[in-house]
């Protein structure tokens, strides 16, 4: 059974269906810009993106936005990957400090101890530093047909009270 999710095209707010879409009210609109439902376009969620294969560390805490289980995302320049899929201001569990983690890659050629970056725009990881940021580091070589890379998030390179402080601040 496929997941959906509706995405504000003002603004890009998600809405993960906890009320089915179309059971909102009819006055319902957009709580970061204030659009109408026929401003939302329904898109699938994704199946997983990523795959956690190793210890790691977690965090409770809610998110601003609607939040996947297993679908990255940067909070405050780090790499965090929510553990169930809730909706906007809803506590969730977001694993961090990955030893090892299974990820959609881009098509570049990955040697393996280099450091991994986040295309937020792809959601995916590439050797690409210039407008991406830096999450971790490769594991092992992947070619360049390789559409998943395993990665390392390491807290070094990531500011852990700067993600507490930004979510507290929610």
């Amino acid at each position: 059974m496929a997941l959906f999710l509706y995405v504000c095209n003002v603004c890009g707010f998600k809405y993960i269906e906890g009320t089915p879409f179309g059971e909102l009210a009819p006055e319902w609109v957009c709580p970061d810009c204030g659009a109408d439902k026929t401003h939302f376009v329904k898109q699938e969620m994704p199946r997983f993106i990523a795959t956690i294969t190793g210890d790691y560390e977690s965090f409770n805490a809610a998110h601003t936005a609607a939040t996947c289980a297993n679908v990255p995302l940067l909070i405050h320049d780090a790499l965090v990957v929510p553990l169930n899929t809730v909706e906007a201001g809803v506590v969730n569990v977001f694993a961090d400090e990955i030893d090892s983690l299974k990820i959609r890659k881009d098509d570049s050629v990955v040697v393996g101890g280099e450091h991994a970056y986040w295309d937020v725009v792809q959601n995916e990881v590439t050797i690409t530093a210039s407008g991406n940021t830096i999450c971790g580091v490769f594991l092992e070589p992947a070619a360049a047909d390789d559409t998943d890379a395993y990665i390392r998030l390491e807290r070094d390179s990531i500011d852990v009270a700067a993600i507490y402080a930004a979510i507290a601040a929610v």
